[in-house]
């Protein structure tokens, strides 16, 4: 490839490229697409757009049907080059509005820029960089608290408080949808890399002292934050303590914000005064800071402490009620929630709010549990007034998911009984018996191994699930998970093996289906090639159905819509499973809705619809209907299929292979 200064393409290119350089092979166009928030389309003609642009090249990156895109090892250096170069500047429109609208935020009457210097620096044309320059007036000067663009004889720059410009230079520094946002390298346009890595280790330094942890996010955030009160104080524009201004020495984030300042005047020779010093201690208090084996320090004493445990028991409770799931024991769950509501009301207070950099993952990996997070939404609107985003949700799904995940793992290991059918000789069986023992000991009770025509003496261990060496059809009739796998137990056979034990772990928890799964379908609320131009107009019309047939109480339809504003219920695939932030239905009942054709829902693209209406006295069993979901969406020809099914009868023929 020829070397060039400037890689010359768009930022979300870019971000695809990031994307592809922080991998180790192949990665799906499908989540590509969904961590960009684009179509698989989109992709296709993105990967091509940039193939297209390294000249003297052939491509760049590799294409497979099966496995998605990679990049050619031989380029990778070259490409690290050129997409973190400090001499990388914006090429598309929005790119350069927000590069000049930081480029205005730092610059003010004591030290303006020349016009024909902004245009030089972006390569632009002086009508390009006026017409910019508008763009930007239109919104800062519309702001509540109003920034000014000032001009004479050829120099720019903005007035306007200082506390509000430090904060706004942070929030458009901070590109939460690049991929790189969390690595200290795509700051170096902003900062001098060396200012930078320096405040970074006073950080570090100073947590490790205090034995206290903070969010990567969180880091990167106060990084930034210091690296924009050092160059302002470094130009003569620290912050003034108004009178009525006071802080504790005692308070552990004031300690904190003290031992940093220390670190950065020992290591930058950066002197903060009281104003600085206050501003600092307010930052942290908007952080996630945690001291290590003492997070019950974080929460207070007293009635406060009691307030906000009233609510995570609050959560605990109802969770418990709906979905049989007793979580109100695990005492590392209680305390860490208690600690982020806590947070969660303080960053409401001052407007502010965090991105979740794995939403996504959290909404497609534990979609049951990000449900039950909705829990707190409805106590955190009761309660203040306020209500949550999907952002602060997603964290609330980690607290549950990560006390799921310890319930699972402490399930006793004789729980769980999985049957080894192999069609080996005596001795390649009996090898493989040691193999899967030595592996799993600890997970699972390993009974057999079984000749696959034995399958009545199988049946008599009540196994959970089998592993075999033998076809896997020649357990349909047993209804239970099989995973086929080699006479010689490989790291797929693994994978596959805790990927079955997983579910077998995850369906144990839950209730299971009173009836079959036919049973939670009706033909007359079927729906081939419906026709909607948008997700609202889809959901009313399956909504009307139910409605009419007396299933569905009259709020259905507003509270599945309100849902739907909180947070999609998508999941990727082609899917969706919409249904009320509460239950108000009358019977328990899944209305299917193919349409005629996708259409955008969110970021992404559905064409079938799952729209529950669920009895409150059924919200037990709901994990696992959402379990069905997840394993369609993990399963794309399987959804072609139903897409394509002929009618109602094919529909739950394909559905009953789940």
């Amino acid at each position: 490839m020829k070397e060039k200064e400037v890689l010359n393409i768009p930022l979300r290119q870019k971000n695809i490229l990031k994307m592809l350089l922080s991998e180790d092979g192949w990665i799906k166009g499908s989540r590509i697409a969904k961590e960009m928030g684009i179509t698989d389309r989109t992709v296709r003609s993105d990967i091509a757009a940039i193939n297209s642009a390294m000249e003297g090249s052939s491509n760049i990156i590799e294409s497979s049907r099966q496995n998605g895109y990679r990049l050619k090892s031989s380029d990778s250096e070259l490409l690290n080059k050129l997409l973190f170069n400090k001499k990388n500047l914006p090429i598309t429109p929005e790119e350069r509005l927000r590069y000049l609208s930081i480029r205005l935020m730092q610059v003010d009457e004591s030290n303006p820029k020349k016009l024909w210097e902004l245009a030089d620096e972006l390569a632009i044309s002086m009508p390009t960089l006026e017409s910019t320059i508008q763009k930007i007036r239109g919104v800062l000067e519309n702001r509540k608290d109003p920034f000014v663009i000032q001009r004479k004889q050829g120099f720019i720059w903005t007035k306007g408080h200082e506390e509000s410009r430090r904060f706004l230079l942070k929030e458009l520094i901070l590109d939460r949808m690049d991929p790189s946002y969390l690595m200290i390298s795509n700051y170096y346009n902003y900062f001098d890399k060396h200012i930078l890595e320096t405040i970074m280790g006073c950080i570090m330094t100073s947590l490790k002292e205090f034995g206290s942890i903070m969010t990567d996010e969180d880091i990167i955030h106060l990084v930034v934050y210091l690296a924009i009160k050092h160059n302002r104080i470094s130009t003569g524009h620290s912050l003034i303590m108004q009178k009525s201004e006071t802080y504790s020495i005692n308070d552990p984030k004031s300690k904190l914000a003290f031992k940093i300042a220390d670190n950065m005047k020992d290591k930058l020779g950066l002197h903060l005064n009281d104003a600085e010093i206050l501003d600092l201690i307010i930052q942290l208090s908007l952080m996630r800071v945690v001291t290590e084996n003492k997070k019950d320090k974080e929460i207070n004493n007293g009635s406060d402490k009691n307030h906000f445990m009233a609510i995570v028991d609050s959560l605990l409770n109802d969770i418990k009620d709906n979905f049989g799931l007793d979580l109100s024991n695990d005492e590392e769950l209680r305390v860490g929630l208690c600690s982020h509501i806590k947070y969660m009301i303080k960053q409401k207070s001052e407007l502010q709010s965090s991105s979740n950099p794995i939403l996504g993952l959290l909404k497609t990996e534990y979609s049951f549990v990000f449900e039950m997070s909705l829990y707190l939404y409805e106590c955190f609107y009761d309660m203040f007034d306020v209500k949550l985003n999907e952002d602060e949700l997603g964290y609330i799904t980690a607290y549950l998911g990560a006390a799921i995940e310890r319930m699972e793992s402490n399930m006793s290991h004789n729980s769980i009984c999985i049957a080894l059918v192999s069609n080996t000789n005596h001795g390649t069986s009996t090898l493989l018996m040691a193999r899967i023992k030595s592996k799993f000991s600890d997970k699972f009770n390993l009974v057999g191994p079984y000749s696959a025509y034995s399958l009545d003496e199988i049946m008599k261990d009540n196994p959970s699930g089998i592993i075999t060496t033998a076809s896997k059809y020649m357990f349909d009739d047993c209804h239970l998970p099989v995973v086929k796998i080699s006479p010689m137990l490989d790291s797929n056979d693994i994978t596959a093996i805790n990927s079955m034990v997983a579910s077998i772990k995850n369906k144990t928890l839950s209730n299971p289906l009173p009836y079959g799964l036919d049973s939670y379908f009706d033909k007359k609320f079927f729906f081939k090639n419906l026709k909607a131009d948008d997700y609202e107009e889809a959901i009313t019309k399956m909504t009307e159905a139910l409605e009419r047939e007396g299933y569905v109480k009259s709020d259905f339809l507003d509270k599945t819509l309100e849902r739907e504003k909180i947070s999609f219920t998508t999941f990727g695939n082609l899917l969706a499973m919409p249904h009320p932030l509460e239950s108000c239905s009358n019977q328990t009942i899944i209305s299917v809705g193919i349409l005629e054709h996708p259409i955008k829902w969110g970021n992404v693209f559905v064409q079938v619809i799952f729209l529950m209406s669920i009895r409150k006295e059924d919200l037990k069993y709901i994990r696992h209907l959402f379990n069905i979901t997840v394993e369609l969406a993990n399963n794309p020809e399987r959804v072609t299929r139903l897409i394509l099914s002929k009618d109602y009868e094919h529909f739950i023929s394909i559905l009953r292979e789940i």
